[in-house]
Formats: structure tokens, sequence, C-alpha cells
């Protein structure tokens, strides 16, 4: 056949229940036989592209360990996120944890996306203040690490960049503008 939707019954029946997932199928036009490309499973969970079903809500995986995962996870789901790999061990996490967005790089998969594992390096807080290098900043912008930690703003011009400082009194200005000389404005 050259497409088909299939449903079956998964494992677990008992009386008064009885798990089912649909599958659905195509043929590729070098072949005559169908392959299973998405299945849903009784809980709801979706993989497309590849039969190893993840703990995930939703999967998408190319077959070559290339993969696009959303997932929920923590007590009481105070986890969900996206997780997007290309090979097993490594990969990029992007998640909602207690009310806090993260990024977190070289995410750990095996059998699914593990948010817990990968290295945190960006946080927003639900407060609002944004933390590169740290989980807990306390500022709006908290820019943390170990030996030199520089900063850099550059302008593709000759009109110039700078950091502006300033509250109601008071107003500083660390500029390049193009000019001759460096310095504070």
């Amino acid at each position: 056949y050259g497409a088909a939707i299939v449903a079956k019954v998964e494992t677990g029946v008992a009386s008064n229940s009885t798990p089912g997932r649909l599958e659905f199928h195509t043929t590729a036009s070098s072949s005559n036989d169908a392959t299973e490309r998405v299945r849903i499973t009784s809980s709801g969970k979706v993989n497309v592209g590849d039969t190893q079903m993840s703990q995930n809500i939703f999967n998408i995986e190319d077959g070559t360990a290339a993969a696009l995962d959303i997932a929920s996870h923590g007590t009481g789901g105070d986890t969900a996120y996206i997780g997007v790999k290309k090979s097993d061990g490594g990969g990029l996490t992007i998640g909602i944890s207690n009310r806090d967005i993260i990024f977190k790089t070289g995410a750990t998969y095996n059998s699914g996306t593990v948010f817990d594992s990968g290295n945190e390096k960006v946080r927003i807080t639900s407060a609002g203040s944004m933390g590169v290098g740290t989980d807990t900043p306390d500022r709006k912008l908290d820019v943390s690490g170990t030996g030199n930690v520089y900063g850099k703003f550059q302008s593709t011009n000759t009109t110039g960049a700078g950091i502006e400082v300033k509250d109601i009194s008071e107003d500083w200005l660390i500029q390049a503008d193009g000019g001759s000389l460096d310095g504070l404005a």
C-alpha cells in the first residue's frame, strides 16, 4: 500500500482500559514497503520521523540523530522546554522553570531531551533580571564568570558606540565616537 493510518492497541489492556495509538505510514518513492512516519500514543505524545518513542510531548527526528523535542516535567509540571539536538550528547535547550526562562547548551539526550543536563548560559527571571553566567542574577543585567569578564559594544561605522549610565540627577557616558580621542563624555 502507498500510505495508511493504522490503529493499534498498546500494552496495558485491562478491564475498563484499552489504550490505543495511531500510526501514520507512507511509502518512499524507491520502495514498496510502507514505513511508520508519525505516532500518536494513548497518552497524547506525538513522535515524527522515528519509531523510538521518547518521553517528550512532541518529538521530531530525521533519522540522522537530529531532533526537536517539546517536553514538560517536574513537580506539578513546573518545567517545560524545547530541545534541539544534532547528535547524542549535545544540543540546545530553551525552557521555563519556576517561571524563569533558561537557555542551556551541551544537554544530554538519551531517550529524549533531559532538561536538567547541559550548561546554563542565560537566565531571564520572572522579575525581569537577566543573568549571563549566573542562575541568580541580582541586577537587571548580571554578567558573571571566572577570570576576566569583558563586555563589548562595537559600531560598524564611525558614528560611535558607548555605554550610558543614567538616573534622574546624573548622566554618565563612556563612548568611542569615531574621533581621535576615546574616553568619557
